[in-house]
């Protein structure tokens, strides 16, 4: 790589090649445009993959195109236009653009996948003051805090009063009075025989759905992250292949690594509760995925999905 290159035009022939010079082979342009008075150009980057299916020995090689990984300005020169390249080594920020595309994938999965999540232990357990609030909400039309008081219990006092004020913002409950009624976002129109814990469990992967980033930056609910980032670790690489792999149960944990460099304390129990409540699928020593979650994330194209992502333009000089 140069640190700088001239072109005459600001054409993608003449652009594709003098990019590859300056950022690096898998550099490719993602747009021109102008910012003030400069003319500026977009560069994106490939981010390569090799997926394995440990059932068929197949492996897919995925190509994902990252666009405006930079944005560089076009400097005006006699001849033509002086593009620089950046102070930073483009593939760190190539490897922290996809490691965000995965975090935002999460979110992707969690819309399918929140109602084996609510059924894990561990995620039951800690949503359980969320769940009581909406219980009562449900069965008795109100929830009314208590009293307040000093000590342990004022310090429970204050976290209910968080969660409180998370579900008043999402629009399930509202105040009324000393207590809290149903808001006009709260699940509704089940049928008469539909067993409480299917609400109370809809009730609460609409929680988890919309607001676990929330739990676990703000709430401190932490427990969450493990399990959403062990099923992305399935389904980022299944969707981004286009369909079901089998992953060796030994090899998943390498898998895992690829995509979080870490993994979390408890990952195998984590692990064995997701395969318990169907979240993932073990068959014959492989890990799956649950029809209920990767069929609708095949439903839609990967490259389609990516193309939807928010871009964050970085200028380099």
């Amino acid at each position: 790589m140069v640190e700088s290159v001239m072109v005459a035009r600001l054409t993608s022939k003449e652009l594709e090649p003098a990019l590859r010079r300056l950022l690096g082979i898998r550099a490719y342009l993602s747009g021109t445009g102008k910012m003030g008075g400069d003319d500026i150009v977009h560069a994106g980057s490939v981010q390569i993959e090799f997926i394995d299916d440990d059932q068929t020995d197949e492996r897919t090689i995925a190509f994902t195109k990252i666009p405006d990984l930079l944005t560089l300005v076009a400097e005006r020169r006699e001849g033509g236009y002086m593009l620089r390249g950046p102070n930073e080594d483009p593939l760190d920020r190539l490897e922290q653009r996809y490691r965000g595309l995965i975090a935002l994938h999460e979110d992707e999965v969690l819309r399918h996948s929140y109602r084996g999540l609510v059924r894990i232990p561990e995620i039951e357990l800690a949503m359980r003051p969320i769940a009581n609030i909406l219980i009562n909400v449900h069965e008795y039309g109100e929830y009314i805090p208590t009293a307040s008081r000093s000590g342990a219990k004022h310090a429970r006092q204050l976290r209910v009063a968080k969660y409180l004020q998370l579900l008043a913002d999402m629009e399930f409950i509202e105040r009324k009075g000393m207590g809290f009624i149903a808001g006009r976002r709260l699940p509704s129109g089940f049928d008469e025989d539909t067993p409480s814990k299917e609400i109370y469990e809809e009730f609460l992967g609409s929680v988890l759905q919309s607001s676990h980033q929330y739990l676990t930056d703000a709430l401190h609910l932490t427990m969450i992250k493990p399990f959403l980032r062990i099923e992305n670790s399935y389904y980022w690489p299944a969707h981004r292949a286009g369909r079901n792999i089998r992953v060796l149960r030994e090899r998943f944990k390498r898998s895992f690594r690829q995509y979080y460099e870490h993994a979390p304390p408890g990952y195998e129990s984590h692990l064995q509760s997701m395969l318990h409540r169907g979240t993932l699928i073990s068959e014959s020593g492989m890990v799956s995925g649950s029809e209920d979650v990767l069929g609708p994330l095949l439903e839609q194209d990967f490259d389609e999905w990516l193309g939807r992502q928010t871009r964050l333009p970085v200028v380099g000089t």
